[in-house]
């Protein structure tokens, strides 16, 4: 099942680092969301940072 891009951001925007991922992710491919590649890569560089 997919989740929703709202659903996704509401959880990116609170810290959890998959969420973080997935939304970098959907803006890298453009699903469910417009293309974006630097909204990609901010919220793929603030997934990575959740790791560390």
């Amino acid at each position: 099942m997919q989740r929703q891009p709202s659903f996704i951001r509401l959880s990116a925007n609170q810290g959890h680092q998959k969420a973080q991922f997935q939304l970098g992710m959907l803006y890298k491919k453009g699903h469910g969301v417009a293309q974006d590649y630097q909204e990609a890569t901010r919220w793929l560089k603030k997934s990575l940072e959740e790791i560390k």
